[in-house]
């Protein structure tokens, strides 16, 4: 399994196990992942360990986001190395999903606490 799943509270944590979410890996990860965030309203994704992503990889993304979002939910994501993020920000995705920096800001966020 390349991503793992845990629990903190009511937010689902998944953790991104891989270098380059892309068109070799997405589909795998699309049926890993798909199943975990099934009805969940409040989902933050490690992207610590990611530091390529392709538009394969951003579509499996927004997927994931389309279907939290399907419940009324947050998904965000934490985490992001510069090398992804600076993808993010070229095609403009940044503007779609909220990006922290780490689980606890995302656990924070999720649940509407203000930052410490």
């Amino acid at each position: 399994m390349n991503c793992l799943s845990s629990e903190i509270g009511d937010v689902l944590i998944i953790q991104f196990r891989f270098e380059t979410l892309d068109a070799n890996n997405a589909k795998m990860v699309r049926q890993e992942v798909d199943p975990i965030i099934q009805d969940r309203k409040k989902v933050a994704v490690d992207m610590s360990e990611v530091q390529f992503i392709d538009s394969s990889g951003l579509g499996t993304l927004l997927t994931f986001y389309r279907k939290v979002k399907s419940v009324e939910g947050s998904l965000l994501l934490y985490g992001m190395t510069s090398q992804a993020m600076s993808l993010f920000e070229l095609v403009k995705m940044d503007r779609i999903f909220e990006v922290v920096e780490s689980q606890d800001d995302a656990i924070h966020a999720l649940n509407g606490d203000a930052q410490q």
